[in-house]
C-alpha cells in the first residue's frame, strides 16, 4: 500500500522541514498537508515559500505533483474540510504527522488552547475515521519537551509529571499530549518532544526567528549588558535537520516509537551551557574583544533596579525567554537515542555550529531579506 501521510504544520518550521524531506524520499509517498489560506492557491504559494526557504531553492515540479494542498483551519469543526474530502482522507492516509502549534508565549490561555488544544482534538478525530477504515499506521504529535513546565533537574521521557507554567504555551501543549496520551489506548500515536529549535545546522537555513533568536539577535548587535541566570545553566538546543530526520525516521519505524514519549533533544551529552552560547554569539558578531555579558544570578536580579529606558526596553524584550535560561534542567534523551541508534542522525553540541546559525541570521536580516538560490 502507498504511503499517504496527513501533515499539519507545514507552513512551520519544523513541518516545513519533514515535509522537505518526505518528498526527498520515497518518490510513491503522497502528502496531504492542511494549510490555512484564503483559498487553496493562496494555501499552496505559503507553504511552497515556508518549504522552500528552507531547501534554498525552488523544488521540481514533480515533487509538488506528490502534494495534495488541503485548505483548511484546525480550530474549526472537521479542521473545515468537506464530507467529500473528509472520505478521502479515511480512504487514503496511512500516516498523520501533526505539527501545527501555535508556539507564542504571550496568548491568553483561551487563545492558546484553541489552536494547540482543540486543535490536536481535531486531528485526532481524523485520526480515528482512518483508525475504523483500518488504513492508520501512525499518528505523531509533535509537541515540545518544556511541557515540564519549571521544572529542573533531570526530566525523563515517560515520567508522569504535573508541572508549574512558565507561559500558556507550556500549559497548552502539555493539555495537548494528555489527549493525546489517553488515545494511545486505540490509536498507533507517538509524542515526540523537541527542544529550542533553530536552522539547519549545515546551511543555517530558517523560515522563523522565534525563540532563541531574539536575544541571540540582541547579543549580536552588543546590546545585552547583563543576563539573570547562571553562566553554566545547560541549555538545550536542537537544529531543524535532526528533529525533522528524528520525525521522519520514527514515523517508518515499524512500530517501534508506538504508545512512546521521546525527547528529541541535545540531553545531556550535546547540551552547551548559557556561557558558552553567549561567548559563541559574541564571537561570531566579531565583537568578543569589546563586549561582555554580566551574568547576575536570578535570586538577585531585581527589575527595579534597571534605571535606564534602553536597559529596561531589552529586559523586557528578554523577559519571555528568560525562564529558559535560569532553569537548570537536562532531558533525558535515552529513549530516542537507542531508537535512532544506526540511523545516522547524529546530533552536536549548539556551539559547534552556532556561527552557521547566525551567519545566516545577520545575511538575511533576521527574516527581513529572503533570497532563494537560482
Amino acid at each position: 500500500m502507498a504511503q499517504n501521510v496527513l501533515l499539519t504544520g507545514g507552513t512551520g518550521l519544523v513541518g516545513a522541514d519533514v515535509l522537505r524531506r518526505l518528498l526527498a524520499g520515497d518518490t510513491d509517498l503522497k502528502v496531504w498537508a492542511l494549510v490555512r489560506g484564503s483559498s487553496p492557491d493562496t494555501a499552496r504559494a505559503r507553504l511552497r515559500r515556508a518549504v522552500e526557504l528552507l531547501e534554498g531553492a525552488r523544488l521540481p515540479a514533480s515533487s509538488w505533483e506528490r502534494v495534495r494542498v488541503l485548505c483548511g483551519d484546525i480550530t474549526r469543526q472537521d479542521c473545515g474540510l468537506t464530507p467529500d474530502i473528509r472520505q478521502r482522507l479515511r480512504s487514503a492516509v496511512t500516516h498523520i504527522v501533526h505539527a501545527a502549534s501555535d508556539v507564542r508565549f504571550d496568548l491568553q490561555l483561551d487563545e492558546a488552547r484553541r489552536v494547540n488544544v482543540d486543535g490536536t482534538r481535531q486531528l485526532l478525530r481524523i485520526a480515528r475515521d482512518v483508525m475504523e477504515r483500518g488504513g492508520l499506521k501512525r499518528f505523531t504529535y509533535v509537541s515540545t519537551a518544556y511541557v515540564c513546565g519549571s521544572r529542573d533537574g533531570v526530566i525523563y521521557e515517560d515520567e508522569d509529571i504535573t508541572p508549574r507554567f512558565s507561559n500558556t504555551y507550556e500549559q497548552s501543549k502539555f493539555e495537548a499530549e494528555q489527549h493525546v496520551r489517553a488515545a494511545m489506548r486505540d490509536l498507533p500515536a507517538s509524542i515526540l518532544r523537541p527542544s529550542i529549535i533553530v536552522g539547519d545546522e549545515h546551511s543555517g537555513r530558517t523560515n522563523a526567528f522565534k525563540a532563541l533568536y531574539a536575544p541571540l539577535r540582541l547579543i549580536v548587535r552588543n546590546l545585552v549588558r547583563f543576563l539573570p541566570c547562571e553562566e553554566h545553566t545547560p541549555l538545550d538546543v536542537v537544529p531543524v535537520d535532526y528533529v525533522s530526520r528524528a520525525i521522519c525516521h520514527l514515523l517508518f519505524d515499524d512500530g517501534a516509537s508506538i504508545g512512546r514519549t521521546l525527547h528529541l533533544t541535545a540531553g545531556g551529552a550535546a547540551s552547551s551551557t548559557v556561557g558558552d552560547i553567549v561567548r559563541g554569539a559574541l564571537h561570531s558578531g566579531r565583537s568578543v574583544d569589546t563586549a561582555r555579558v554580566e551574568f547576575v544570578s536570578p535570586r538577585k536580579f531585581n527589575f527595579t533596579d534597571i534605571t535606564g529606558a534602553g536597559e529596561r526596553a531589552l529586559v523586557a524584550t528578554l523577559a519571555q525567554f528568560a525562564p529558559y535560561l535560569a532553569i537548570n534542567r537536562t532531558f533525558d534523551d535515552t529513549g530516542a537515542r537507542d531508537l535512532l541508534r544506526g540511523s545516522g542522525i547524529a546530533l552536536r553540541p549548539f556551539t559547534q555550529y552556532i556561527s552557521t546559525i547566525l551567519r545566516f541570521a545577520v545575511d538575511s536580516a533576521w527574516g527581513r531579506r529572503f533570497a532563494l538560490a537560482a
